[in-house]
């Protein structure tokens, strides 16, 4: 349970009892003030309220009222909350999942069937609580200075190094993290980075340097050139992530962090200074590795309207291939097996739907299922029930595109016109 989720359970838990006395049943409309005002209070108003990255505010009764159809077709594409993979059990469940459930959205449809109704507006509305923060903070990074942006862009995609305050030569582990945007009416997502080495550090500078203002631009990832670890990303409505218990992502002190931000300026082209907050450790129980699995030789023809992209592999064999490309200790140390905590998948602009599952002596387990991929709500998801991954196991990573609005071959790549076919796991050594 999110945030959140928490927070409108303390307040309004006792409405349910209220409810069911004298509020919707099937054959009592349910009301503005009795039923649909808790629902939005718990799962939309962190985004939709004035100053939010929302782009029109739901907390009144007018301000719903008059999106009600939009509202419930809305959800019940689940295209809101954005939250991307299907969480219903069919595939997996995970933590902190933005997800309505079958029974609150036929709710809200009839509350629009109803034709609105107010109710009672002496019960008020439930007070929008703000994301609690991050207790324990010991480290933060922070932009080195506000980032101004051009007025002609709707969707921004900016690379920055970001100064940090961690230091010392021996590597600290995220156990905790949260993004602060400085300006939450433009902040859509974050990807964070590590460069892999000095290199790669000094080709991020030289990117930075190269563009004009602050940063750098930057889509599918942190540059072509500069190789680098995604460590941590943030949608709106996050809140504070907490890595399972136990676990942690190292941080190298002595490379700066490489923060994508994605800014949508449906409120305006304002200036952001984000910074991360982030409670590390020297040691943690159970070390988390992020590591991605791709289709680096994908190849598109245009004019599709679907296309799928189907890449399958021994999760020992990709081991042997990913330590050699990425220039890093094999995965399973010993032929140890692993242990899956999260995931992520990642497409580009021309991606429809994603599947990753892993098959093997245990039988086939679903690791994530997102059957409508929108690249601007993508983030990373643990799971509530960890998969174990053997060297003989397999990876399965399946892609569906459209290439209806291009009329040349797409390919891998980074850039805004390439594709990508990708999945991040975060493990750990199996006990």
């Amino acid at each position: 349970m999110g945030w959140a989720k928490r927070a409108a359970s303390l307040s309004w838990g006792s409405l349910g009892v209220l409810a069911a006395c004298d509020g919707a049943t099937e054959d009592v409309a349910p009301t503005f003030y009795g039923e649909i005002a808790p629902l939005l209070a718990e799962h939309c108003q962190t985004c939709h309220q004035p100053g939010g990255i929302g782009p029109f505010p739901l907390i009144t009764y007018d301000e719903v009222s008059a999106r009600g159809p939009l509202i419930a077709a809305s959800i019940a594409s689940r295209s809101m909350p954005p939250f991307l993979p299907d969480n219903s059990g069919d595939c997996a469940t995970y933590h902190d999942a933005m997800w309505l459930e079958d029974a609150d959205i036929a709710l809200f449809q009839r509350w629009v069937d109803a034709g609105h109704p107010m109710g009672d507006a002496s019960r008020g509305l439930p007070e929008i609580a703000p994301p609690p923060a991050l207790e324990g903070v010991t480290h933060q990074a922070r932009m080195p200075e506000a980032y101004e942006p051009p007025s002609e862009l709707l969707d921004d995609y900016r690379c920055f190094l970001f100064d940090d305050d961690v230091e010392g030569d021996v590597p600290r582990y995220v156990t905790d993290y949260e993004v602060v945007p400085g300006e939450p009416r433009v902040v859509h997502h974050v990807v964070v980075f590590q460069p892999q080495n000095d290199a790669a550090v000094d080709a991020a500078r030289a990117l930075d340097d190269g563009a004009e203002g602050l940063g750098y631009p930057c889509l599918g990832g942190p540059g072509e050139s500069v190789r680098a670890s995604m460590l941590m990303n943030w949608a709106p409505g996050t809140g504070p992530v907490h890595h399972p218990e136990g676990t942690g992502v190292a941080v190298d002190p002595a490379r700066p962090l490489l923060v994508q931000v994605h800014y949508h300026y449906a409120n305006g082209a304002l200036p952001d200074r984000t910074t991360i907050r982030m409670r590390t450790a020297t040691e943690v129980e159970h070390p988390m590795r992020p590591w991605f699995f791709t289709d680096a030789a994908l190849n598109l023809p245009p004019r599709q309207q679907e296309i799928e992209k189907s890449v399958r592999m021994r999760a020992g064999t990709y081991s042997t291939i990913f330590s050699s490309v990425a220039g890093t200790t094999p995965l399973f140390e010993g032929g140890r097996p692993l242990r899956i905590m999260g995931v992520r998948a990642h497409m580009h602009g021309l991606g429809r739907r994603m599947h990753i599952e892993r098959s093997g002596s245990e039988g086939t387990a679903c690791l994530v299922d997102i059957p409508d991929y929108r690249f601007g709500w993508q983030r990373s998801y643990f799971l509530e029930r960890p998969v174990t991954l053997s060297p003989d196991d397999e990876l399965h990573v399946t892609c569906t595109y459209s290439t209806m609005e291009r009329d040349e071959a797409t390919t891998w790549g980074e850039g805004t016109l390439d594709e990508m076919c990708l999945a991040t796991f975060y493990t750990i050594e199996a006990d």
